[in-house]
């Protein structure tokens, strides 16, 4: 007896994906150093506001650039499209906390704060594309082997009644 459900020969890997994720994920535990390295420096400079707004902002920026690269592995690797997503989502809202961080002259970002928070920038964006580009292929190549698992299937019903 045949099974229904179609084998996948491999997974689908999208290898500029996986080099840019690659990359990021070696420049993050330096850009988290330098980003709390340089709030540190700044701290007693900054307004009350500003201090509890980046440090809040600081917190949960170390919290995604922790979990965004692996839901992009998972999700490229594996061809998951909920992970890739999450990915997306987690990377589209990101990006506006990098420029607020690195662009905002009220908080005296430091050089080398605008430089990992430039680079940050860089990556997110360009991961962003092509996640979008990504998560569109994977979904096309779903739909078809589910259209491809319909007409089997009917075809099968067709012979049999």
């Amino acid at each position: 007896m045949a099974s229904v459900v179609p084998q996948i020969a491999a997974p689908s890997l999208h290898l500029p994906f996986q080099v840019l994720l690659h990359l990021h994920a070696h420049l993050t535990p330096f850009a988290i150093i330098g980003q709390i390295g340089c709030f540190l420096l700044k701290f007693r400079l900054l307004y009350p506001t500003y201090r509890a707004t980046l440090l809040a902002l600081h917190f949960v920026s170390v919290l995604v650039q922790i979990v965004r690269p692996f839901l992009g592995f998972h999700g490229n690797l594996k061809g998951r499209i909920p992970s890739l997503s999450g990915f997306w989502i987690l990377s589209a809202l990101h990006l506006p906390t990098l420029l607020f961080l690195g662009l905002n002259s009220d908080i005296r970002p430091l050089p080398l704060e605008q430089f990992f928070f430039s680079i940050d920038c860089a990556f997110t964006a360009v991961e962003l594309l092509i996640a979008t580009v990504l998560i569109r292929r994977l979904a096309n190549k779903q739909m078809e082997m589910i259209s491809k698992m319909m007409a089997e299937e009917t075809k099968k019903e067709g012979t049999n009644g």
